[in-house]
This record gives structure tokens, C-alpha cells and sequence, in this order.
């Protein structure tokens, strides 16, 4: 076994197309286009027919992604396979097992069933337990790779400052971030936030507070946003990536286990101020955002509207102080 994959859509893919030349097929062509690149039975029924693992899908969470990694740890250990995974947003979890379906026809990645608590104003203890989750599982991951000399990849869709915030709530807990070895992980470290007032705030916080973390601190579209020009890189949902974000992060993630300087950080470095605030400054935002396009995901249509309303409110203070 070559490669070892693992992630939500942002690595499976959103859609069928998508799904046909995300990072993990770019990484890894060798497979058969008429299957759509899964690992298809074969007449064993075994499901790596071709050199590598994907256990990717749809809404995947983080507690399945560990277990999954933990089920093939021997596998992995034994073949010297390359691993990556792509850590989803930490308030999903799966919460049954599909006993209808046939084991010997889907593996168990396909027969999890997956739940979400989106934060909202009212309560946000549920996001961040999750996150206290996904700092331990990544803990674990970094410690078995480094005992066992793995070739580790992993990018996190949450930000580090707020994986970081959420450490502190406990002093074991934070030793335990602060232990964690970065040179396995691409988006980490990354610059202080700047302009979200959540941290200011918490635990007196409300949705518009949360909102902005939520939406504007995650990984796949401060990538898409920082580093493409006109948004080629980020889907018509606004929310994933295209053809050419994919291939972008299949470069730089392969550079990466090559050369664990190449981070996030390296690229980021490169770009001019402007583009460089996505990652860090919420005003970035407020100032790029997606203005006059429609959308179908959710959290994108909040956060325009959101967005929008500042936009009006600073026009609203400029014009104010011009008059006077």
C-alpha cells in the first residue's frame, strides 16, 4: 500500500466531478476512471485493488478518520506507506453504525453515520469539545508517526489559533498542544487572528461572533482566497475547491513531506499584504468577500449577509465623517 488518504469533501471531493480530480487522485492517478477511483471489489472482495487507501467521503468526521487511521496502523507501518489526512471541521462526529449493510460489501468508513453540532449563538460547548477531540487524535497521530518513522501529512481544516484558544482550557490540555510536533502539519502555525472579537468575548458570545470564526478562519477557502486570483480555485457553493485548488494542494502537500520547511507559512510569505491578511485578519474579508454572487451553501449565504451589513454600516460612518 503506497498512500494512505483521509478527509472529508474537502479532500473526496463535493460533487462527482470534483470527485474525479481531488488532491488524493492527483497525488495518486494509478486507478481505473470507469470505478470513479475508488478502491473497487475485486473477485476477494477486497477492497484495495490498486496501491493505496481512500477512506475520504461526504461530512466525514475526525473521530472517524482516527479510527480508520488506527485500524490500518499496522498496514501502514509494515508497507511504509505515505499518509495523509485532511482533519475536517471539528464539531462532526459520528454517532451509529449502519448494521443494515453488508460488511463484506462496504468497509466501514461506508457504513458510519455521521452528525454535526454547527455552533450558533447560544452554545458552542459542543464545537469545542470536538476541537479538544481533534487535538488529541492529532497528538496521538504525531506520536505514532514519530515512534514509527511514518511519512505523515496532515492539514487541518480548523484554524491553529483557534485549536490553540480552545487548548487552553485546561493546563494538561494545552501542554498537550504545545507538545504536538508541527513539522508533520501544513497549516500550522499560522499568524495571530485579528478582529474577531469571540476571543475577547468568550463565553459571552453571539452568533454573529461565531459566525465570523466559523466561516472566515477555515482552512479550504483561505487557501482558495489567498492564493488564486478572481477565485478560480473555490467552487461555485463558495465553500470548495475546484479543478485547480485541488491540483494547487497536491503540489504543495507532496513539496511538504519532501521539504517540511515548504509549509503553509513558506507560501503565504510570498504573497503581498493584502492576500496575506486572509489568513489571519477578519477585515480581510469584509473588504473580498463574494459580493453580487449567490450561492447554495449555508454558511456562505450568512456570512454575505453578514458581510454585506458591515459594508453598509462603514459606508454609512465614512459618509458621516466627511459630512461633519
Amino acid at each position: 500500500m503506497k498512500y494512505y488518504f483521509d478527509g472529508c469533501s474537502y479532500t473526496k471531493g463535493h460533487d462527482q466531478a470534483s470527485s474525479k480530480v481531488s488532491w488524493p487522485k492527483q497525488i495518486n492517478p494509478k486507478s481505473d476512471p470507469n470505478y470513479g477511483y475508488v478502491n473497487a471489489l475485486d473477485d476477494d472482495q477486497n477492497f484495495r485493488l490498486y496501491p493505496f487507501i481512500d477512506n475520504s467521503c461526504t461530512a466525514r468526521s475526525n473521530d472517524a478518520i482516527f479510527l480508520s487511521f488506527m485500524s490500518h496502523l499496522d498496514e501502514i507501518i509494515a508497507n511504509k506507506t505515505k499518509v495523509f489526512l485532511y482533519f475536517s471541521h471539528s464539531e462532526r462526529y459520528f454517532i451509529r453504525l449502519n448494521n443494515s449493510e453488508n460488511k463484506n460489501i462496504k468497509p466501514l468508513n461506508s457504513r458510519l453515520i455521521y452528525n454535526k453540532a454547527n455552533p450558533d449563538g447560544r452554545d458552542i460547548t459542543e464545537w469545542i469539545s470536538g476541537t479538544m477531540k481533534t487535538i488529541s487524535y492529532i497528538k496521538s497521530i504525531t506520536h505514532i508517526a514519530e515512534i514509527n518513522d511514518i511519512d505523515l501529512v496532515i492539514v487541518t481544516q480548523d484554524h491553529y489559533r483557534w485549536l490553540e484558544f480552545v487548548s487552553k482550557t485546561e493546563q494538561s490540555l494545552e501542554e498537550c498542544f504545545n507538545s504536538i510536533n508541527t513539522k508533520y502539519i501544513f497549516n500550522w502555525p499560522l499568524p495571530e487572528l485579528k478582529n474577531f472579537s469571540l476571543f475577547n468575548n468568550y463565553p459571552n458570545t453571539d452568533y454573529k461572533q461565531i459566525l465570523e470564526l466559523w466561516g472566515c478562519t477555515g482552512f479550504a477557502l483561505q487557501m482558495a482566497k489567498g492564493f488564486s486570483d478572481f477565485n478560480e480555485w473555490v467552487s461555485d457553493d463558495l465553500k470548495h475547491f475546484t479543478e485547480k485548488g485541488h491540483a494547487w494542494l497536491a503540489k504543495v502537500l507532496v513539496e511538504f513531506l519532501k521539504d517540511r520547511s515548504k509549509n503553509l507559512s513558506y507560501y503565504i510569505d510570498e504573497l503581498d499584504l493584502g492576500k496575506q491578511r486572509i489568513f489571519y485578519d477578519k477585515n480581510a474579508w469584509v473588504e473580498s468577500y463574494f459580493y453580487g454572487k449567490e450561492t447554495s451553501h449555508w454558511i456562505e449565504k450568512e456570512l454575505i449577509s453578514h458581510f454585506n451589513s458591515l459594508i453598509k454600516d462603514i459606508e454609512k460612518n465614512k459618509n458621516y465623517i466627511y459630512e461633519g
